[in-house]
């Protein structure tokens, strides 16, 4: 019997998975901020950081976001992936 491989998934339809991952996660990050039931360590890190400064729980997801990218590609000498830039933009604006 023979296998048929089948053909590569579109570019589009990857980044669409790819965005709604980030969105279902980004979603249940912020029920977990919002509940109270405990936090992961960068959320505690963010929510920290938004009680001693003032500016708001995404507001530092995205500046430490853009620290760690800019840290980790000065080291690397490699350019950062977009989908580093989706993950701490875009996805991070729900809380």
């Amino acid at each position: 019997m023979r296998t048929i491989n089948s053909p590569a998934k579109p570019f589009f339809v990857k980044w669409f998975v790819f965005f709604m991952g980030l969105l279902i996660m980004s979603f249940g990050i912020s029920l977990m901020i919002r509940t109270n039931l405990g936090n992961a360590p960068w959320d505690v890190l963010h929510i920290g950081l938004y009680y001693q400064f003032g500016l708001s729980i995404s507001t530092w997801s995205i500046i430490i976001g853009f620290l760690i990218i800019g840290a980790t590609s000065w080291l690397t000498r490699k350019r950062p992936q977009a989908g580093a830039f989706l993950n701490m933009g875009v996805c991070r604006n729900i809380y």
